[in-house]
């Protein structure tokens, strides 16, 4: 199973990793500290991300009046509405700034609206975990075919599967995460889930995203997200989603989110990490040949145990570096062999060297 995500081809167990960071609420933060408007502290975002050599740069569209009851919801509606000044035109202001960027631009959209204005110009969509549900939204995403990454939450395997169902149109890619902002605790995330998931759905491929917090407060340890990503890339994780901040941050996501060095270490060292798993993909014809050479210096070859006359049978040999002729392995074709010229001692031995009958 292999989906495209912005011209990348990310096989299901393979070795190209796809890795997205999630602004989430921490622009509008960075926008306060320094005294920028929310699209210029946005467009920091996205370039800084870029330069992580991530693959992506996500964003959330919320709108609280079609997200959040303010009678039965009033802190989540209050958070909510303190987030969603940017309204649809301006994420397409974004889009168009990315356009020409080594980075694709991803967002998260909360509503059929939102899906109307901006559905054309995105080339993956993203559905939050608590959305999984969402019927109307994933149908109307999925009329325009292209790649939807489903965050899966506490999802169980069947409501899982009434979302795929749902889909028609799209590839789609499930990415396990824990719906706690922040994950205190390594051992909170469920790793296993990952394997899990690729099991029960095997023409999906699967992802993690990441809501550790970056130091454990029971024993003071960092959760590093390197060796979190690696252990998941083991279960079967092709995709990878992290919180990312500018500095330091105090917001909401600013505790589970990594900063600019730490977001640039993790692709490197995750993406180089991996890709030593597969040497049968090293394409570089230098180094296969380098393989090659030094199989031929290391192993052993056969060659005459004494001055031989044509005609006489082959009995005695040595086996010696480098396998130049034939190889140690192949003694049995060369024992009672009859020469057809004279060999000197310590010559390598060839099929040359004796009729074929």
């Amino acid at each position: 199973m292999t989906v495209n995500l912005a011209g990348k081809k990310i096989e299901k167990y393979g070795s190209e990793l796809f890795f997205i960071l999630e602004a989430g609420t921490n622009y509008y933060e960075y926008a306060s500290n320094f005294g920028a408007g929310l699209e210029e502290a946005a467009k920091k975002f996205i370039d800084y991300a870029e330069e992580t050599k991530a693959d992506a740069i996500k964003f959330q569209a919320y709108k609280v009046e079609t997200l959040v009851s303010k009678e039965l919801e009033k802190e989540q509606y209050r958070y909510i509405r303190m987030h969603d000044a940017l309204d649809y035109e301006d994420y397409l202001e974004l889009v168009k700034y990315t356009h020409d960027k080594e980075i694709e631009f991803m967002i998260t959209l909360f509503d059929e609206e939102g899906v109307e204005v901006l559905g054309d110009k995105l080339n993956i969509f993203k559905i939050a975990s608590p959305d999984i549900i969402y019927k109307n939204l994933i149908k109307r995403i999925d009329k325009f075919g292209k790649p939807i990454i489903l965050s899966t939450g506490f999802a169980n395997d069947d409501e899982i599967r009434n979302a795929i169902g749902w889909i028609r149109h799209s590839p789609v890619v499930l990415l396990h995460c824990i719906p706690k902002y922040p994950v205190k605790h390594k051992s909170e995330m469920n790793l296993q889930r990952i394997r899990k998931l690729n099991i029960e759905f095997p023409n999906n491929v699967v992802g993690l995203s990441d809501h550790t917090i970056g130091l454990d407060p029971d024993t003071f340890t960092r959760n590093e997200p390197e060796d979190i990503f690696m252990l998941a890339a083991s279960f079967g994780a092709n995709v990878f989603e992290k919180h990312f901040k500018l500095g330091g941050s105090s917001a909401n996501d600013g505790s589970h989110s990594i900063n600019y060095n730490e977001a640039t270490n993790v692709v490197r060292e995750v993406r180089n990490s991996w890709k030593s798993y597969f040497p049968e993909e090293q394409k570089d014809k230098s180094k296969q040949l380098d393989v090659t050479d030094f199989l031929i210096k290391a192993r052993r070859g056969i060659y005459a145990g004494r001055d031989y006359k044509a005609g006489e049978t082959i009995k005695e040999v040595k086996f010696l570096r480098p396998a130049r002729g034939i190889t140690a392995d192949r003694i049995d074709e060369v024992i009672g062999k009859v020469l057809n010229k004279d060999v000197k001692n310590g010559e390598p031995l060839s099929y040359k060297l004796w009729s074929k009958k």
